[in-house]
């Protein structure tokens, strides 16, 4: 009987750990190294990754955000609550996370990353997939909504009943045990195929998943597609597709001026896609190979698919190569233009929302600025300061507030910087500012 009891106990005991990881709980009403931004199709909800990159806490976060109670903010912010002038900066709004913003939230592994929206049988919502590097895994939620179309919870595989911090259950990732490689980083999804494919920045692969299949699984793990660099690392960086043929690819190398083309067939041996190499263009300075220490980063198409932009952090520059094909229906990717940028650039992304035709946007991380620059005349036109450690942003349009919205990595904000009349200016921050360390 004594054995039976001290048995029961031991069991009560482990399960109960089970349930608690070791540490200090993340925040639920706070941006901690803020790593991607996803806004829904309806523009109802405003998604933000915290990467937890100091693990302070036990865990990251992901936070959906009621985006119309956020626009209309800053419409008016200094008649919120949660708001008052910026003491650092006067002229602009600094409002808190409250709870009035905060739809739902969860708790994830360390370094959470980026988001991508995926197809699914969902009557009540949608589903959304996003990069966890600490895991390592890729974890999917399926987001709840009401019959207007609000946020009402994420299930994470543990339902919506739980107070934060709700954990995602492992039947809602995907892990190295099931065929994930390392590391997992950057994503894209092509909604044709149905499949996602996964960077890695430690390992020169590109993961496949079938996000047809429920749950989704793996399909593929490519074969080593980057050259190594000069020390022997390598790795991914950005994906994006190729945007004149479908099911074709480019994908950055993170520790080279290397960009790799990839094509997606069908194998009728195994009845199923796959993902191939096609062809990979070692990138050259303007005036010539680029030196120890030249890393891709983002990229982005213009919007009629004739140049690829890309920056390349060192050098810190914005390089822009023609996409017309040659006589063999080969990209010619011939240097067309350079622009030299602010130190550690990494996304870049393209808008006609300020002159009324397409620039070019890129984040350049140390120096807390977004650059913004006209592809046409090779010059910058704008530099922008956002905030420490600018990582992703996004474009909205709203009668309220039109123009941008970043990620700041380095300090724990989200910033607004409005769009009116051909000028960029910033009008505030989201969150509470800190120093990386504080």
């Amino acid at each position: 009987m004594k054995k039976l009891l001290l048995t029961t106990i031991l069991l009560m005991t482990f399960t109960n750990c089970a349930k608690d990881i070791p540490g200090i709980n993340p925040p639920e009403l706070a941006f901690f190294y803020p790593t991607a931004l996803y806004l829904d199709s309806s523009e109802k909800t405003l998604f933000v990754t915290n990467g937890n990159s100091d693990l302070r806490y036990n865990g990251s976060t992901i936070l959906a955000l009621d985006m119309e109670k956020i626009i209309s903010m800053t419409a008016d912010p200094l008649t919120a609550g949660n708001c008052s002038a910026d003491p650092e900066n006067p002229s602009e709004f600094l409002c808190s996370l409250s709870d009035e913003l905060l739809r739902s939230s969860l708790r994830t592994g360390n370094f959470a990353g980026d988001i991508v929206h995926v197809k699914s049988t969902l009557t009540d919502g949608y589903r959304l997939l996003f990069s966890v590097r600490g895991d390592p895994s890729i974890t999917w939620v399926d987001v709840k909504t009401d019959s207007e179309g609000n946020v009402t919870c994420m299930d994470c595989g543990n339902g919506c009943t739980d107070s934060f911090p709700r954990d995602c259950s492992s039947s809602n990732k995907i892990f190295i045990k099931d065929g994930l490689a390392s590391d997992p980083f950057k994503l894209y999804y092509d909604s044709d195929l149905e499949y996602v494919l996964v960077t890695h920045l430690s390992e020169p692969v590109i993961t496949v998943i079938d996000t047809l299949s429920e749950p989704p699984v793996v399909v593929q793990v490519t074969d080593d597609f980057f050259v190594p660099s000069t020390y022997g690392y390598t790795g991914g960086y950005e994906i994006i597709s190729a945007g004149t043929t479908k099911d074709e690819y480019f994908a950055t190398n993170a520790y080279g001026p290397e960009i790799v083309k990839l094509k997606m067939i069908y194998s009728e041996d195994d009845a199923a896609y796959k993902l191939i190499f096609s062809d990979n263009y070692y990138l050259q300075a303007p005036w010539g190979p680029f030196e120890i220490g030249a890393e891709a980063r983002g990229m982005a198409l213009s919007s009629e698919n004739k140049w690829m932009y890309t920056t390349v952090r060192n050098p810190p520059m914005l390089l822009i190569h023609d996409l017309e094909e040659n006589e063999y229906l080969e990209l010619s990717m011939n240097l067309q233009n350079y622009v030299e940028i602010p130190l550690q650039p990494s996304a870049v992304k393209t808008s006609d929302m300020a002159y009324g035709y397409e620039l070019v946007y890129i984040a350049n991380f140390s120096s807390g600025i977004l650059t913004v620059v006209d592809p046409v005349d090779g010059i910058i036109v704008d530099e922008i300061e956002c905030g420490s450690g600018p990582g992703d942003f996004i474009f909205v349009d709203f009668p309220e507030f039109r123009g941008i919205i970043t990620a700041n990595f380095g300090e724990g904000t989200l910033s607004f910087i409005k769009i009116e009349n051909g000028i960029h200016k910033r009008i505030g921050r989201l969150g509470t500012p800190q120093k990386i360390g504080s």
